[in-house]
């Protein structure tokens, strides 16, 4: 997996906002989130839970966001 630059919140609790810089698709996301997530567009539309225990309340992709 590409270093996206993500450094996640310890402990993980809530993701309230995670924009991250793609260009289509991304699989795994943050901390790997126990490898249950599949696509970015199913988070966004079912802002799942994980057995961590951190869930997905939002979710944006950005095809050109530029981190400021």
């Amino acid at each position: 997996m590409p270093d996206l630059g993500l450094t996640p919140p310890s402990p993980w609790s809530t993701i309230d906002l995670l924009i991250l810089e793609v260009v289509e698709e991304i699989t795994l996301v943050g901390c790997e989130l126990c490898r249950v997530a599949r696509s970015v567009s199913r988070f966004a539309q079912e802002g799942p839970s994980f057995a961590c225990g951190a869930t997905v309340r939002t979710l944006q992709i950005r095809r050109d966001h530029r981190s400021s």
